[in-house]
């Protein structure tokens, strides 16, 4: 007959069970609280991105349909909340103006500081609020600046000459 040892049984007890989950609590809770700038900083730059994508977008279809593409600003209290991208001007012959919805589709529409892009601030320094590209590569020069809640920003910048985009 074999005899169990009780110096030779395995296992945890239920205090070293408890000890190990009250760490495991501690390290989560200091993980989910360091989270929140990590977020930010990926919303900062997803944004950015986008935006990006979206003036790059409007700048070559504007060179490869031989005709101006705007990106328009809608300003609110000193930031943007808003912008559109469009191709077609209204009878003044002039993008982003109010009688542009009768002239045809807006391309896209961009809602800024609600869903993931809530904890950010959008500026714009564009002439009229407004960026157009022109046919030949030109643009209005400009920056789009986005901003998050602890001050770090990125800024989307427009060379007149070339009409070419930096992320800054």
């Amino acid at each position: 007959m074999k005899r169990i040892n009780e110096n030779s049984e395995r296992g945890f007890t239920v205090v070293e069970l408890m000890v190990g989950v009250a760490i495991l609590g501690i390290l989560g809770a200091v993980a989910v609280m360091g989270s929140r700038p990590l977020l930010d900083s990926f919303g900062l730059r997803a944004a950015t991105r986008q935006i990006f994508t979206d003036f790059q977008q409007a700048r070559l279809s504007a060179i490869k349909d031989g005709r101006a593409w705007a990106v328009c600003f809608a300003p609110g209290n000193a930031a943007v909340t808003a912008y559109t991208v469009r191709n077609a001007p209204g009878a003044d012959n002039v993008l982003c103006t109010p009688d542009d919805l009768l002239a045809g589709p807006v391309r896209k529409t961009v809602s800024l500081g609600v869903g993931e892009y809530s904890t950010l601030a959008f500026a714009e320094s564009f002439a009229g609020t407004s960026l157009v590209f022109n046919p030949n590569g030109t643009a209005s020069a400009g920056n789009f600046t986005i901003t998050k809640s602890d001050g770090g920003a990125l800024q989307v910048t427009v060379n007149s000459n070339t009409g070419n985009l930096r992320i800054q």
